[in-house]
């Protein structure tokens, strides 16, 4: 896609069009229907498989996941891209843009203004199945730990931001999950028996940062920090991880500063047209890294990352 084509996208994307409806005509001129997380609820999640193969899901498979916190929303844009410009040639890739619906549609982190651990949809996994409608953040949690299971894929890669920088640019471990941004997160082990002293060794993760940060200006490049694992807390990547035993890594850029406390002020942080193309660049890497073949249409406009400008 040219730049042009882009600019049309991004526009329609930032002025909050809804992909939904029949379908999404994409760059290839195929038309990928939604399918729903809690269908006919007035949060109801659509999701998108784009396939190899008509109909249906070979392997590997690999989620993505964006919009868990409304006012992240770099990684809502970056799906909206992929599910115009990226043709699977093997494997399944199945894209949730904005999993936290009415979050999103407020830019805030949870469904109130006010910040409240309760509503953190990414505090109430793997979710609430009894359909207490007082808590929609955990009845789409199960909805998507259910897909989760139904499909068994080999990655969930979880689409983040972060309102600080993270100026210690070391892979390392560390038990507190402060200055994310330009981070790429794991989660193994426990606070206490943590060797801060050791290497990340975590051979795949290191390959798709690799992939990743080849090219990138310093400041762009992503950091790896392995965070104790929690599935306890209701964390998403922790369950998935440590409970169904399957790969699963949060990407975080470096947004704005504020947090949940309403629209973002994008000043801060890094640009948001930078961030969605640091997520794409980030979710091409790590198909590439777990086997998924593809095409994408608009790799040109993904080697215009400008200089990074932090505050």
């Amino acid at each position: 896609m040219n730049k042009i084509c882009f600019s049309i996208l991004y526009i329609l994307i930032l002025s909050g069009l809804t992909f939904a409806g029949d379908g999404i005509k994409n760059f290839y001129g195929v038309t990928i229907v939604p399918q729903y997380l809690a269908p006919g609820a007035d949060y109801q999640t659509p999701y998108y498989i784009i396939s190899s193969k008509k109909n249906k899901t070979p392997s590997p498979i690999v989620v993505i996941d964006g919009g868990m916190h409304g006012d992240e929303v770099a990684g809502s844009y970056a799906c909206d891209d992929l599910l115009i410009n990226l043709r699977v040639t093997q494997g399944t890739v199945i894209i949730v843009p904005r999993l936290n619906k009415p979050a999103c549609d407020k830019v805030t982190r949870t469904r109130y203004v006010n910040f409240n651990q309760i509503y953190d949809m990414n505090r109430n996994f793997p979710g609430n199945a009894d359909r207490d409608m007082s808590n929609y953040e955990a009845i789409v949690a199960d909805e998507f730990t259910n897909l989760i299971k139904e499909y068994t894929p080999v990655l969930v890669l979880n689409l983040h931001e972060d309102k600080d920088f993270n100026d210690d640019r070391v892979n390392r471990y560390d038990c507190e999950d402060f200055y994310m941004g330009q981070v790429l997160i794991s989660c193994h082990g426990k606070c206490d028996n943590f060797d801060f002293d050791a290497l990340i060794d975590d051979t795949t993760l290191l390959y798709a940062q690799q992939l990743i940060n080849t090219g990138m200006a310093d400041d762009h490049k992503f950091t790896i920090i392995n965070l104790p694992s929690a599935p306890e807390k209701g964390y998403s990547q922790d369950y998935f991880r440590d409970v169904l035993g399957i790969d699963s890594y949060t990407v975080e850029t470096y947004r704005n500063g504020s947090f949940g406390s309403g629209p973002p002020v994008f000043e801060y942080g890094y640009e948001l047209p930078n961030r969605v193309k640091l997520q794409i660049i980030t979710c091409l890497s790590f198909l590439k890294t777990y086997g998924v073949g593809f095409e994408y249409a608009d790799n040109d406009n993904l080697n215009t990352l400008t200089m990074p400008k932090r505050y």
